[in-house]
């Protein structure tokens, strides 16, 4: 595994609990991070990478297709190269489209320009990005990655109903992801190819059903992310929003945009979805209490949250 091109995984390894803990070393710019999640046994724990991966790529859009988008390259730029045991992730930095992302499916490089394609479910890049807007390339967090392409500490089962599940929200479909002590599996494609290489994206979260009778430690190293990072919101997707630095927080500490009367967040806590809504910059709790900061979540966490739907 490649350190210095991806968020690294240190252990992944069943233990004693231990309380989540987020040490910073602020030596570089920007500032390295060191996370300690752990899912308790027998357990529904929505989760979080809080630690971005390394940039590889800096650029600025030069026109933009449907499923893609091109940039003047310069002498001295190196392209990164995609393959699937490199997987990369764009994440666009500014301009109309600041905080979206999309796993990179593939990147073709001439003398004097680059592009990509991206791995879109409905999406039409041409109604969300605009020529100018800055971009980064960032190495791809993705199931082997985090979890081992062995999945150490996890259930692992042929059975998707007796294996740990981890379910990842794209597009506003859930896709649920074990390990049949082989390979990485789609629960829904148990017999298909493995899915070992499956993009978690940069400051989206994922669902870990852990069935295992003791808890699940994960340590992470990587870049604390900045501000201006977190994904969008956009009617109709839900999606699982990552902590906002590896520290707990509350759901006023998220790095979103644009956030409106009506819109949804709901936390999962002891195995239950619980909802809160945002109305004049509070945050309101089902039974009508206000949280003006909403509740204290543990570093590692995520948030569902929800568009509000139009006269809501």
């Amino acid at each position: 595994m490649n350190t210095t091109s991806r968020l690294a995984l240190l252990a992944a390894l069943a233990g004693a609990s231990l309380p989540a803990r987020a040490d910073i070393a602020t030596a570089g710019s920007p500032p390295a991070g060191l996370v300690t999640i752990t899912a308790p046994a027998r357990s529904q724990v929505a989760l979080s990478l809080p630690l971005d991966a390394t940039t590889v790529f800096v650029g600025e859009v030069s026109s933009v297709l449907k499923r893609g988008i091109a940039w003047q390259l310069s002498p001295t730029d190196l392209v990164p190269l995609v393959g699937p045991r490199n997987a990369l992730v764009l994440r666009f930095t500014g301009g109309r489209s600041a905080g979206l992302s999309f796993p990179v499916r593939a990147l073709n490089a001439g003398a004097r320009t680059a592009s990509v394609s991206l791995e879109l479910t409905t999406e039409d890049l041409t109604t969300m990005v605009s020529v100018g807007d800055p971009f980064e390339i960032l190495s791809a967090d993705t199931l082997a990655s985090v979890f081992g392409s062995d999945a150490r500490g996890l259930v692992t089962n042929a059975d998707p109903d007796l294996a740990d599940n981890v379910r990842i929200l794209r597009g506003g479909i859930w896709q649920a992801y074990f390990h049949d002590g082989r390979a990485w599996r789609l629960r829904s494609d148990p017999k298909g190819p493995s899915r070992a290489f499956t993009v978690i994206l940069p400051g989206q979260g994922f669902v870990l059903a852990r069935r295992g009778a003791s808890p699940y430690r994960l340590e992470l190293v990587g870049r604390v992310p900045g501000r201006g990072s977190g994904p969008v919101l956009r009617r109709g997707e839900p999606i699982l929003v990552s902590s906002p630095l590896p520290t707990a927080f509350r759901l006023a500490d998220l790095d979103l945009r644009r956030l409106r009367d009506g819109d949804a967040a709901v936390v999962l806590r002891n195995g239950q979805w619980t909802r809160f809504v945002y109305r004049d910059e509070t945050w309101v709790a089902g039974n009508g209490n206000a949280t003006p900061r909403g509740p204290v979540l543990p570093v590692g966490s995520a948030v569902l949250l929800q568009r509000a739907a139009p006269g809501e």
